[in-house]
């Protein structure tokens, strides 16, 4: 199998990116803008480690 995701420089810098949003927008009044924003911001590592468990899922089976 390959490396964890978390190993993956775009998986750590998208976990950072997220963290920066909730901090700036805690204040925020638009609460649809807010929360798209972040909910838009923790689905791209989410994305990146359910692709990982997807390869991991083929590789342990033969199938690469």
């Amino acid at each position: 199998m390959g490396s964890s995701f978390e190993e993956l420089e775009v998986w750590g810098k998208s976990c950072r990116l997220s963290v920066r949003l909730y901090k700036l927008l805690r204040d925020c009044r638009d609460y649809g803008m807010k929360d798209q924003m972040l909910r838009s911001s923790i689905s791209i590592p989410s994305n990146i480690a359910e692709r990982n468990r997807f390869i991991d899922f083929f590789t342990l089976r033969g199938y690469r």
